[in-house]
């Protein structure tokens, strides 16, 4: 679907196999992404896109040295199973970051990011240590992950947990 969104080009592609195949040439102002479960996916060729939001849901793909090179605000991953070097993100001036996998188990690449609404989900991450400091304003997590209480009450912007009020949650 090709359309418009608060003024930026925006793509949202559904069950595209062949996204290392795009000929993004044509594409050099979009700023939105959507890749719909793209299958395997060579993402090599997003770089140089000014993107500000992407999200690729479904897709198997390794690398993601590509991301680096965009002003990514706003990033979703949700691979299908293939662990991801997520250190790649370390840096980046991400306000929301989605991320799933059960191979997640480390997410100390968030440590300084300027990250309101973060959601780790479906992951092994136990350790929340580095979301101290942070903006947060939301927070999504497993339920079993148990991120200690006294490091959550230390963030006075979060405003909710798992869609719960922060209050409510840490009661």
């Amino acid at each position: 679907m090709l359309g418009a969104a608060d003024g930026a080009a925006q793509i949202s592609l559904r069950k595209y196999r062949n996204v290392h195949k795009l000929d993004i040439s044509p594409l050099a102002a979009l700023t939105d992404l959507r890749l719909m479960y793209a299958g395997p996916a060579d993402i090599s060729c997003l770089g140089g896109l000014p993107l500000e939001r992407l999200e690729i849901h479904g897709g198997t793909f390794e690398d993601l040295t590509v991301l680096k090179s965009m002003p990514l605000r706003f990033l979703t991953l949700r691979s299908q199973g293939t662990p991801l070097d997520y250190s790649i993100l370390r840096g980046m001036p991400l306000a929301m970051l989605s991320v799933d996998g059960k191979q997640l188990v480390d997410i100390s690449f968030i440590k300084g990011m300027p990250l309101k609404f973060p959601s780790v989900t479906k992951s092994g991450v136990r350790d929340f240590s580095p979301i101290a400091g942070l903006p947060l304003i939301d927070l999504e997590f497993d339920s079993e992950a148990k991120p200690d209480m006294a490091l959550l009450r230390s963030i006075p912007a979060l405003k909710n947990i798992n869609s719960k009020p922060a209050a409510a949650y840490l009661k």
